[in-house]
């Protein structure tokens, strides 16, 4: 069926391609488990739609079938998703057919090695992945172009936020004004605070929520902001309240920008957030494939280490659990201390370790300085009375040699 193009010549929302199938009350179960927020339940949909096509089936054909004919319908479509290259796809398929069975009733187990053999991890990413320096991204940070002033502040906002804090994209685009009204408005209290919870409670625009959280059994943790990403994130702000927003708390903070006012203003995606980290990599001179979001938490993380913070810190302000008794003994709630902690690595445009070192590199070579001024001086005064010497040595010769002549005569 054609769609008609809205407006500005873009298509508009048409029917999905698992819409039929949600009509079912065996698939309308497996809509649900994912709940109203989850960012992958779409991705989950459409895989599974493709699994039903590569087997022909219908979700109750797949009920009706016996386990060895199950197992052997998950291996034909993982495997010829395999083929085509696409392995993250194929995970997804296999545990949304999976989960889909489950919830009917069904368990089909795979051994470890059957799962070894079909879902395969392309290392590929990780090979080619380039984590930047803090050199690097400020130079991302300055890269915008200042064509578009609220475009401009927004990237350079998104990058520094991304790295100082090191949340993920999707945290980020959860961001609300809330957050920050009482950090950044009237003066900036570094740093900013930044509570992050798995699931955000309706009503509360306080925290930001990162979904991902669950799978880690955390409830919450701390992020933070330094001050240039305090600045930039506030100067944004100003920008879009200089063009007539009246901010509430539960306003998202990063939007759409652009010419046409049907497309702005709308919430930033995770999508929207890594093609700006990837234009501003591509303007420095680096290679956008090798730099998505990710690799900016991994910026994080090393910063965080050579700051010589423990690993248990670092791994807290990821909003990563700590394993056994690291967790019970860690005291999660002493946020004081971990601020301290953040404020050590060193997330300014200029190290000042490596000032300190080179303060230390002139402190000696000034030292080294004086004292090879002070052995020239010696060495002068050595001279001087060399020369002294030699003139007294020079007077007595010419004093003989007078005294010989008139001997002589």
């Amino acid at each position: 069926m054609m769609r008609d193009r809205g407006v500005h010549g873009w298509f508009s929302a048409g029917p999905r391609r698992y819409d039929d199938l949600l009509k079912d009350p065996c698939v309308r179960v497996l809509w649900d488990s994912y709940g109203e927020k989850s960012k992958s339940r779409v991705s989950a949909f459409y895989q599974f739609v493709h699994f039903l096509e590569i087997n022909d089936l219908t979700p109750r054909d797949l009920l009706e079938m016996d386990d060895r004919e199950v197992k052997a319908a998950i291996k034909r479509a993982v495997l010829q998703k395999n083929g085509e290259g696409k392995y993250s796809a194929a995970r997804v398929m296999f545990y949304t057919v999976l989960r889909f069975l489950e919830l009917n009733g069904r368990e089909i187990a795979f051994s470890r090695r059957e799962k070894r053999l079909l879902l395969k991890r392309v290392p590929n990413k990780i090979v080619r992945q380039h984590v930047p320096t803090r050199e690097e991204i400020y130079r991302m940070v300055d890269s915008f172009p200042k064509k578009n002033r609220r475009q401009w502040l927004r990237g350079r906002a998104i990058i520094l936020c991304l790295w100082q804090s090191g949340v993920r994209a999707s945290c980020l685009c959860s961001w609300t004004f809330g957050i920050f009204e009482d950090q950044l408005y009237p003066r900036i209290k570094v740093p900013v605070r930044i509570k992050v919870v798995a699931n955000r409670p309706e009503g509360i625009y306080n925290v930001a929520e990162d979904t991902k959280l669950s799978l880690y059994d955390v409830n919450y943790y701390y992020a933070f902001l330094h001050r240039e990403a305090a600045e930039a994130l506030k100067a944004y702000l100003d920008a879009r309240m200089e063009d007539g927003w009246e901010p509430k708390p539960q306003d998202f903070v990063f939007v759409t920008e652009g010419n046409i006012e049907e497309a702005k203003n709308k919430p930033l995606t995770p999508a929207h957030i890594n093609e700006i980290v990837k234009t501003a990599a591509y303007q420095i001179g680096l290679n956008p494939k090798a730099i998505w979001t990710h690799c900016l938490r991994k910026a994080f993380r090393k910063t965080l280490y050579q700051g010589g913070l423990d690993p248990d810190i670092c791994e807290a302000l990821m909003g990563h659990k700590l394993p056994a008794s690291r967790g019970s003994y860690f005291d999660y709630h002493d946020l004081s201390f971990v601020e301290e902690e953040y404020l050590r690595a060193p997330w300014e445009r200029l190290d000042l370790n490596h000032l300190r070192k080179l303060e230390k590199e002139i402190i000696e070579m000034q030292k080294s300085k004086e004292e090879r001024i002070k052995e020239l001086e010696e060495e002068i005064a050595e001279l001087r009375k060399i020369m002294v010497e030699r003139d007294e040595l020079k007077k007595r010769l010419e004093k003989l040699e007078r005294t010989i002549l008139l001997m002589g005569v």
